[in-house]
């Protein structure tokens, strides 16, 4: 087996390589900024959440996201739904 030295790549040739890998992937992945604002994420993490592409837009929320209900999510009340994203957003801050 020989190791390939890696090109040398801006950095958004790097970011546009991985949303093309992660285009591939049958698992759904989001990268989130510090600020719980969605960055980047494939199409199999927008059919999870059950988001069109419109919903799932990057800069989005995290709470908005996790506001829309999946199909094949168990039934919740909004209020449920909301206090479950805060007690999530707050052990991820801490």
């Amino acid at each position: 087996m020989t190791s390939a030295t890696p090109p040398d790549l801006s950095a958004n040739d790097a970011f546009a390589l991985l949303q093309g890998a992660a285009a591939l992937i049958e698992q759904g992945l989001a990268v989130f900024a510090a600020d719980g604002r969605l960055v980047s994420s494939n199409p199999a993490f927008l059919r999870l959440l059950g988001l069109s592409a419109e919903q799932g837009a990057p800069g989005t929320e995290l709470p908005a996201l996790l506001a829309v209900e999946a199909p094949h999510a168990s039934p919740q009340s909004a209020g449920e739904r909301e206090q479950g994203v805060a007690s999530w957003l707050e052990a991820v801050a801490a």
